[in-house]
C-alpha cells in the first residue's frame, strides 16, 4: 500500500513544472506529441507583449484537438490566479499524454487553455500585472467595475494592512475573532471574496476594464467557437475544497434554474459537488467569473 501510494506520488510530480517557462515549454513539446500521434492539432500563443522572470514571453497557450466544426466541445482552462496555474497546467500535461496514446478523433474537441494569467504564474502571484483579480474581472454584459460588496469597507484596513505582517501577530487573531463575531463569518467571507472595483491596490481587485489578456481570449473564444452548440468548460483552481480532493464548484442558480442537469451532475461526480455560497460549504458568490 505503501508504495502504490509512493508511486502515485512520484506519477503526480512528473507533471508538475517549476516555473512558468517550463510549464509552457511542456506544453509546446505535447502539442507536437499529440501530433506525431496523428491527432488533428491547433496550437495558438496569444502574446500579452511582455516578459517573465527568465526574460521569456509571457502568453496564454491555447491547443484544439479534434474538431470545432463537430459543435462539441470540452475546455479546460488553467492559471486564471496565476500560481494555482501550477496544478492546473500538470492535469492538462497528463490528460494530454493520455490523449496521445488514445485513438484519434473528430466528433467532438477538446480545448486546453494554458495559464490565462501567464504573468502571474510566472511570478508566483495570484493577480495579473495590473494588480487584477482575472477571475472578477470577466463581467457579465449587466455588471460594471465599480463598487465594493456589502461589508467590505469594514474590513477593508484588515486585509490591506499597510505594513508586511509580522511572524507572530497575535492581535490579528484577536481582530479577526473580533470582525466575525460582529458581522458573521458568511457575511465576511462574502465581503471579502466577492471581488471589488474601487481600490486598485488592494486584494480581490477585479478592474475597471477587461484587461488584454482576458480581451485577447474572449476575442479567441467568440472567433473560434461560433459553431458550438455543446460545451462543458472546466477552470482548474486550488483555493477551495479539501486539500487532495477533487472539488466541482458550481454556481447557485443551477440547482434551481436546472435541476436536472444539476442531478446529473450530482451523480456523475458524487460527493465532489459544491455550490458557490457563501450561506452554504466553502462556496460564495462573486461578480466576474
Amino acid at each position: 500500500m505503501a508504495l502504490a501510494l509512493l508511486a502515485l506520488v512520484v506519477l503526480a510530480r512528473l507533471w508538475f513544472s517549476k516555473s512558468y517557462a517550463e510549464a509552457a515549454g511542456r506544453f509546446a513539446i505535447a502539442c507536437q506529441e499529440l501530433t506525431s500521434a496523428g491527432h488533428n492539432v491547433s496550437h495558438q500563443r496569444l502574446k500579452l507583449g511582455i516578459k517573465g522572470p527568465e526574460a521569456e514571453e509571457l502568453a496564454i497557450d491555447i491547443a484544439v484537438i479534434g474538431s470545432l466544426d463537430s459543435g462539441k466541445a470540452i475546455m479546460s482552462s488553467s492559471g486564471v490566479h496565476g500560481v494555482e496555474g501550477y496544478p492546473g497546467s500538470a492535469i492538462q500535461l497528463s490528460i494530454m499524454d493520455k490523449l496521445a496514446k488514445s485513438p484519434t478523433f473528430d466528433d467532438h474537441a477538446v480545448i486546453f487553455i494554458h495559464a490565462v494569467n501567464p504573468y502571474g504564474m510566472a511570478w508566483w502571484r495570484r493577480f495579473n500585472e495590473n494588480n487584477v483579480d482575472l477571475n472578477r474581472n470577466f463581467l457579465r454584459t449587466d455588471e460594471h467595475y465599480s463598487g465594493v460588496p456589502e461589508g467590505y469597507e469594514e474590513v477593508k484596513d484588515f486585509i490591506n494592512p499597510k505594513t508586511a505582517p509580522k511572524k507572530r501577530e497575535p492581535s490579528f487573531n484577536i481582530r479577526a475573532l473580533m470582525l466575525i463575531l460582529r458581522h458573521g463569518f458568511d457575511n465576511l467571507k462574502q465581503a471579502v471574496a466577492e471581488g471589488q472595483y474601487q481600490y486598485p491596490t488592494a486584494i480581490q481587485y477585479g478592474g475597471s476594464k477587461l484587461e488584454k489578456g482576458p480581451t485577447m481570449l474572449t476575442e479567441w473564444l467568440m472567433t473560434n467557437l461560433a459553431s458550438t452548440n455543446k460545451l462543458f468548460a472546466i477552470d482548474h483552481h486550488t483555493g477551495l475544497g479539501p486539500s487532495g480532493h477533487d472539488t466541482l464548484l458550481l454556481p447557485l442558480e443551477l440547482k434551481f434554474d436546472d435541476r436536472e442537469k444539476f442531478e446529473k451532475l450530482q451523480d456523475l461526480f458524487p460527493g465532489h459537488i459544491e455550490l458557490l455560497d457563501a450561506k452554504s460549504g466553502v462556496g460564495y458568490e462573486i461578480k466576474g467569473d
